[in-house]
């Protein structure tokens, strides 16, 4: 008896919490994500009961289904903000819908995992990733649909997966993602806009700031990831915080880049990215998506955050040959023709020795064309190998580019990789992606893997933006996807004030700066001080030898670290200035940069240990001259500097 009242207990609960799950609103019809009330439904996003919070409460995530099988969510913050309104998570494929008709399952008991690992490059020697998990599982048409959510003190993921129930179906055919983030009403997104599908992608055009009323208006606007949301609160005003949305662990996941498009009104749903591939996308089960996520704070709690890299998969193998650094590079002062003239190169290769580089980067022209059976290859200069020779002599090591056409299969990436790596070569600048779709990610991940087998770092240009690869993979260490100094004429200041905040928190940024600006584009304080707001594995400075070994303020770019054991946001605000600060061993850097004129400005210190540092600051005397000044100083005392529009700011402290 005792037993058939502990089963019939158990299938009232089982019962109850199916009707939980499923009781979301009285909405007929197969639910449409591409209409304009997409977000819309009879319950009341308050009435949902929370199914996940951070560990410390901060942030709360709230899921159910509706009548037709559809699962949402929503998501808030602390004081009960709401960052994400109610928003549904699903996939439509050619075999299965998940986008409606599912059957709740399981849910895992809510978990709370708290780790730490280490990093080669990145904003901390040191990572803490701390969050709470649980795993929802649904059930249709002999399929198990997964979604896993995480809650962070400082945002949310989610991911689903898919898995066949009796392991006869292998692969699936995607129609399109039917998930989407719905936005508070009035909430502003800073982001790069695409509105040609047809063109290149990678991520290099400038950032603009639209309403969300505004985008949900305009269905030919593409919004990039990472794409900052200004998070307006109930009564439609600004509230301060933001929400910084884009995916992790996209090259793991066997799938394509996403961006986002309008939906409805300010809901925006998932794309894939421009310009994708004519190929059906194919899917393999056990399947797992990215990971989209959102950080969510002040303009600090976004600048510091290390959810990319928390949300990307765990290296597997040994990667303590991984050596940072700063390099050299050619093309912007040399062109083509430097990097086919041996007593040029070897010129570069002396300055980085001088200046405690650690590599130089050698661009297009490296290699020499040659023909044969109709088809074009690269080969060898005869000078190269004592290139190579002289370079390890000088402890530099040698960076080449690379075209991705001429890696885009298993034959080409082993035999180039394999050589590069023979000769002696440290890492290769793999150029022109121009894609996130499918196949492009996937050769990604193909060549991360074997450049790690021969111990080969990687610089990815042309290419999308960063989904926390570097902690996958600790070799690949820098990225383009930005508009960086090889743009000769571009409002580089209106940027700089919105990386740091954006697309700079998603992973590195190779931004390739110069000693003197473009005509004068920006001062010289600034481009010293993008040096410290701008992180990368491999910080590449792309002056000429001759502007280096003249230049005053030499001393701030000798021995210029590459890795940081902290970064600590002191001030700022988005699209108009920030103030950072970043420590190696015992030194620390700090920078300012500004797209206004200030008065005032002022840096705490208290990022410093205690004791006594020397500063040497570096501060515009004039758009064209830079003053350098040194001062004792310790955590109690604050910095006070006055900036031009456009300039920068920066200290270097060194302990005593």
């Amino acid at each position: 008896m005792k037993k058939l009242i502990a089963v019939l207990f158990a299938f009232a609960a089982i019962f109850a919490l199916t009707v939980t799950l499923v009781k979301f609103g009285a909405e007929k019809g197969r639910h449409n994500t591409r209409t304009s009330n997409a977000s819309q439904s009879d319950v009341k996003t308050s009435e949902m009961e929370p199914l996940l919070r951070s560990p410390l409460r901060k942030i709360s995530v709230k899921a159910q289904t509706d009548d037709n099988g559809s699962l949402f969510y929503t998501v808030q913050g602390e004081n009960g903000i709401t960052l994400i309104e109610k928003s549904t998570i699903g996939i439509h494929t050619q075999e299965c819908d998940f986008s409606n008709g599912l059957t709740f399952v399981s849910q895992t008991k809510a978990k709370i995992i708290d780790e730490s690992y280490a990093c080669i490059s990145g904003k901390k020697s040191t990572v803490r990733n701390y969050y709470s998990e649980t795993v929802m599982t649904f059930e249709k048409d002999g399929f198990f649909f997964d979604v896993y959510f995480r809650a962070y003190e400082d945002g949310f993921a989610y991911r689903f997966g898919i898995r066949s129930k009796d392991q006869s179906q292998t692969a699936l055919t995607v129609v399109e993602e039917t998930g989407f983030f719905s936005l508070p009403a009035k909430s502003n997104i800073t982001a790069e806009l695409i509105n040609d599908v047809n063109t290149k992608f990678c991520y290099e055009t400038e950032f603009s700031t639209v309403s969300v009323e505004a985008l949900s208006q305009d269905s030919s606007q593409y919004i990039c990831f990472p794409a900052l949301v200004a998070v307006a609160d109930q009564d439609g005003k600004q509230s301060g915080k933001y929400l910084l949305l884009s995916e992790a662990d996209l090259v793991c996941s066997g799938y394509y880049g996403s961006v986002l498009n309008v939906r409805g009104n300010n809901v925006f749903g998932m794309n894939p990215a421009p310009k994708a591939s004519e190929e059906p996308v194919m899917i393999s089960l056990d399947f797992l998506s990215p990971w989209r996520f959102g950080i969510y704070g002040g303009q600090g709690d976004i600048v510091v955050s290390d959810m990319a890299e928390n949300l990307a998969s765990k290296p597997e193998g040994d990667y303590s040959w991984v050596e940072p650094g700063v390099t050299g590079w050619m093309w912007i002062a040399e062109r083509k023709k430097g990097q086919r003239n041996p007593d040029i190169i070897r010129d570069y290769i002396d300055l980085a020795a001088e200046m405690g580089w650690k590599y130089l980067t050698l661009d297009e022209g490296w290699q020499p064309d040659y023909k044969k059976g109709g088809k074009v290859y690269d080969g060898y200069f005869s000078w190269f190998d004592s290139i190579v020779k002289y370079a390890d002599s000088k402890g530099v090591g040698l960076i080449v580019w690379k075209k991705y056409i001429d890696l885009d299969t298993p034959e080409e990436r082993e035999t180039v990789l394999r050589e590069f790596a023979e000769k002696g070569i440290k890492g290769i600048k793999a150029d022109f992606f121009d894609s996130e779709d499918q196949a492009t990610i996937a050769d990604m991940n193909e060549i991360y893997k074997l450049c790690a087998e021969y111990h080969l770092i990687v610089n990815c240009h042309g290419a999308g933006k960063p989904t926390g690869e570097r902690r996958t993979y600790p070799n690949v260490i820098n990225r383009e996807a930005v508009r960086g100094e090889e743009y000769y004429s571009r409002k580089f200041i209106n940027e700089a004030v919105i990386w740091a905040y954006s697309r700079g928190v998603v992973g590195p940024m190779d931004l390739t700066p110069r000693v003197h600006p473009y005509k004068q584009v920006t001062t010289l304080g600034m481009q010293l001080a993008e040096c410290i707001v701008v992180e990368a594995g491999t910080p590449c400075m792309a002056s000429d030898t001759l502007e280096y070994r003249k230049y005053k303020a030499a001393s701030f770019y000798k021995n210029l670290p590459a890795t940081w054991d902290d970064t600590v946001f002191i001030s700022g605000e988005v699209g108009d200035y920030v103030t950072m600060a970043r420590r190696s061993g015992d030194d620390w850097y700090a920078a300012s940069i500004t797209k206004e004129a200030k008065k005032g400005m002022s840096m705490p210190l208290t990022f410093l240990g205690e004791g006594e540092y020397e500063a040497v600051i570096y501060s515009d005397e004039s758009y064209a001259k830079i003053k350098i000044t040194t001062q004792a100083v310790t955590r109690y005392d604050i910095l006070t500097y006055d900036m031009f529009e456009k300039s920068g700011y920066a200290v270097k402290f060194t302990r005593k």
